[in-house]
C-alpha cells in the first residue's frame, strides 16, 4: 500500500441496495461451498465503481473463530 500498511477486510460492510444488488445478481456461486459470497460481490462492484467504496482504517485485537479448535483460544481470550 501507499502508506506501508496492507489492509484486511473483516466483512463488515453498509451498503446501499441500490448499488449492490446489480453484482450480487451477477455474483457466481462459489465452487465449493455453493453459494454466493458478499465478498466477491463487493470486489466486483468496486472494480466497475473503484470510488463507490470508502474504508475506515482501524487497527484492533480480532481473535481467529474458523475452526472449531479456536474455542479454547477465545475462551482464554473473552474470560
Amino acid at each position: 500500500s501507499k502508506n506501508g500498511r496492507i489492509g484486511v477486510s473483516m466483512n463488515i460492510f453498509k451498503l446501499k441496495a441500490k448499488d449492490i444488488l446489480p453484482y450480487l445478481e451477477q455474483c457466481p456461486i462459489h465452487s465449493t461451498r455453493k453459494e454466493k459470497e458478499l465478498p466477491t460481490a463487493i470486489q466486483m462492484m468496486v472494480d466497475e465503481n473503484p470510488q463507490i467504496l470508502k474504508t475506515i482504517p482501524m487497527s484492533e485485537v480480532v481473535p481467529d473463530l474458523t475452526n472449531k479448535s479456536d474455542i479454547a483460544e477465545i475462551e482464554k481470550y473473552l474470560f
